[in-house]
């Protein structure tokens, strides 16, 4: 399963709620890229996050948007073995593109603010 299958999960999803949705690139290190995906957490209402593949960058935002106080919706496929940090988060277990773009609109249905 290809990253940016789960990003385009992630965005279709999104933006049956919301009329914009953005989404962090795959570089590393300390680029233009990873400091303009921070500030998009820092904007965000809800932070979506998949943890299929480590990532030290996922890790790094999830804990900002934890800090910041967002609203953390963490995703894995099927079978990853996620670390002792963040396996007490509820997280959306997923078995395809398919399963993964319902659960997390029905996510955000329940997330919606009221």
């Amino acid at each position: 399963m290809k990253f940016e299958d789960v990003k385009d999960s992630f965005r279709k999803s999104c933006l049956r709620r919301v009329s914009s949705c953005a989404a962090p690139t795959r570089r590393r290190g300390p680029s233009a890229s990873s400091r303009a995906s921070l500030e998009g957490i820092r904007r965000a209402a809800i932070v979506v996050a998949d943890f299929t593949e480590p990532r030290p960058n996922a890790y790094c935002g999830i804990g900002l948007a934890q800090g910041i106080r967002k609203r953390v919706v963490p995703s894995a496929r099927e079978g990853t073995v996620l670390p002792f940090d963040l396996a007490n988060i509820p997280t959306i277990l997923w078995k395809s593109q398919r399963d993964l773009k319902q659960k997390l609109t029905h996510r955000h249905l329940l997330l919606r603010p009221t």
